[in-house]
């Protein structure tokens, strides 16, 4: 450690992630787009619009994509997170809020880049 100098980690801001969560079953990629996928019902899938790392935490940001019936807000941080469902543990969890005329849905899940 001491030829080390420590840095910053770098918020993974412009990479694709792939999202997922259970109870009930759904998964959300995050590029350009947010495409959140349901295990049943309609998909959503539409352009990010804003994206903005928080003030006080550089490791967390959010994204948000939407029309004029339904958007989502994608809140993604740099934290220890679990499916629940296997042993497998990934390095980035999401908060998922998706708003539509039949009122508001949230999310927690779990997040790992893509090569994509």
């Amino acid at each position: 450690m001491a030829y080390l100098t420590a840095q910053p980690p770098a918020a993974p801001l412009m990479q694709n992630l792939q999202c997922f969560g259970t109870e009930p079953f759904w998964s959300v990629t995050l590029t350009d787009r947010i495409i959140y996928a349901p295990m049943d019902g309609p998909a959503f899938d539409h352009e990010v619009t804003a994206r903005t790392r928080a003030l006080n935490r550089p490791d967390r940001y959010a994204l948000r994509g939407g029309n004029g019936t339904h958007s989502a807000t994608a809140i993604v941080e740099r934290h220890i997170c679990s499916d629940g469902m296997s042993d497998a543990e990934f390095g980035l969890s999401l908060d998922l809020i998706l708003q539509s005329r039949a009122g508001q849905v949230f999310l927690s899940g779990c997040c790992r880049l893509t090569g994509g």
